[in-house]
């Protein structure tokens, strides 16, 4: 923005006003019918996240997503969606190489700072950290057992247990000590031992 701007924003039936300056941001979830109004000269950069996109994030942060709401905001400061919103409007300006993957990344990043700071489980943030209940790391465990001669996939086994790739091998290495294909390596040269 350049200079201060007041905001009078209705969202979902609620009058909310704020004065925003450069760094300050105003959130409406999708779908909540909105009526907003600007007093100053604001330069403003507007960005549109496709549900469906908050969805997947969450999904992959082990997150139930029908159980994710944003949080309405008005000129609010938050630092790291302003740097996000720079980076953003640069590469739209440039498109260099790899544009595509860096704006890609770039909103995913976007999304799990949302979710983080600006939704419902701001205050629960430890009850979506990804574990392995016994029962998962068994299930899991049996399946490395079962098939150590084969070659096995980090996805394959993040399927087994109904995590995704990144959030299981995390997990798995908090539960065990060591990353599944160190947990294979060690398997294989057990049962050469064995063997010999």
């Amino acid at each position: 923005m350049a200079g201060k701007v007041l905001i009078d924003d209705t969202t979902d039936g609620r009058r909310r006003q704020g004065w925003a300056d450069a760094g300050y941001f105003t959130l409406t979830p999708a779908g909540m019918p909105c009526s907003r109004s600007w007093k100053g000269r604001p330069d403003v950069l507007l960005l549109h996240l496709d549900p469906a996109l908050l969805h997947v994030v969450a999904q992959d942060l082990d997150i139930n997503p029908t159980s994710v709401d944003l949080a309405p905001r008005v000129a609010v400061p938050d630092q790291v969606l302003h740097n996000f919103g720079h980076l953003l409007r640069s590469e739209a300006a440039n498109l260099a190489w790899g544009s595509t993957l860096m704006v890609d990344s770039i909103v995913r990043a976007l999304a799990v700072h949302l979710l983080r700071h600006h939704s419902n489980l701001v205050a629960t943030p430890q009850a979506h950290r990804p574990t392995l209940a016994s029962r998962r790391l068994n299930r899991v465990l049996d399946y490395m057992r079962a098939h150590f001669d084969q070659p096995i996939s980090l996805s394959e086994l993040a399927d087994v247990c109904g995590l995704s790739s990144t959030h299981f091998s995390r997990a798995f290495r908090e539960a065990v000590g060591k990353p599944p294909h160190a947990y294979l390596i060690d398997l294989r040269l057990e049962r050469a031992m064995d063997l010999l």
